[in-house]
Parts: structure tokens; sequence; C-alpha cells
């Protein structure tokens, strides 16, 4: 009886294993299909997700140090669900999209910048991550005019 259950869950997992090892293969497949830009795009996905997540200037206030969160963190995400859904079609009007998509908010990202908005703090440090969110769609915009170039 024991022997049945250990043969049993022994199978189950051994099922379940082979699953998610054809769906990873299926996907690195997928991924190796691409275009050499496509696949810098989805590379850059990590550089968007730091850009997200890391700070975008730190001020010392009563001892201690507070960092700003990315104002425009929504619209990145954005970005990158834009620039995924668009891997699969090579139009003109896909590379204007994603081109436009991108400088609006490297144009947002500036006004909020030079404006001094980044915080109210009279003094602040701008960290690495506000560069990311400038260096991100850029190579966005790079890659995508690559990858139609690439693919005419």
């Amino acid at each position: 009886m024991i022997q049945l259950i250990k043969n049993t869950v022994l199978d189950i997992v051994s099922y379940i294993a082979e699953i998610v090892i054809r769906f990873f293969s299926f996907l690195f497949n997928w991924f190796m299909d691409l275009v050499i830009w496509e696949r810098l795009i989805l590379i850059n996905f990590v550089a968007a997700f730091f850009a997200v997540l890391l700070p975008v200037a730190r001020f010392y206030i009563l001892d201690f140090w507070y960092v700003v969160s990315n104002p425009l963190s929504i619209n990145m995400i954005g970005l990158v669900f834009v620039m995924f859904a668009t891997i699969f079609f090579p139009y003109l009007i896909i590379l204007i999209a994603r081109v436009t998509l991108n400088l609006l908010y490297i144009i947002h990202m500036l006004i909020i910048v030079l404006s001094g908005s980044i915080t109210h703090a009279p003094d602040y440090l701008v960290t690495p991550g506000l560069f990311l969110n400038f260096v991100v769609p850029l190579l966005f915009i790079l890659f995508s005019v690559l990858s139609f170039n690439n693919r005419r």
C-alpha cells in the first residue's frame, strides 16, 4: 500500500516536471526564433524592471535618508506591456506607436526632472534609477527601429 502511494506520488511529480520542462523548452525555442533585436527588447525588460523598482532620488532629513520612487513607474510597466504585445507585428504603424510612446515617456520624465518636481525637498541627490528611466526607453526605441529595418 505504501509502495503504491510512493509510486503514485512519484508519477504525479514526474508528470508535472515533464509539463514544466516542455513549457520552458517551448519558451526558449520561441525566444530563439525571434529576430535578435526583438530578443534584445525582451532582455531590456530586466532593465525596465529595475527602472520601476529603483529610487530616482534621495534626500536627508532628520538624520535619515529618504528615497523617492519613480513617479512614472506605472507608465514604464505599460511600456513593457506594449513592447511585448507588439513583438508579433512587424508593421510601420507598430514602429510609430513604439517610438511615440517611448518618446512621450522620455519627455514626461524630462519635464519632471527639469521642473524640479521629483521631490519638494530642497536638497536631494539623483540616483542611478533616474538615469535608468531614460536609458530603457532609448534602448526600446533603438531596438524597435533596428528590428523594423531588419524585417523589411
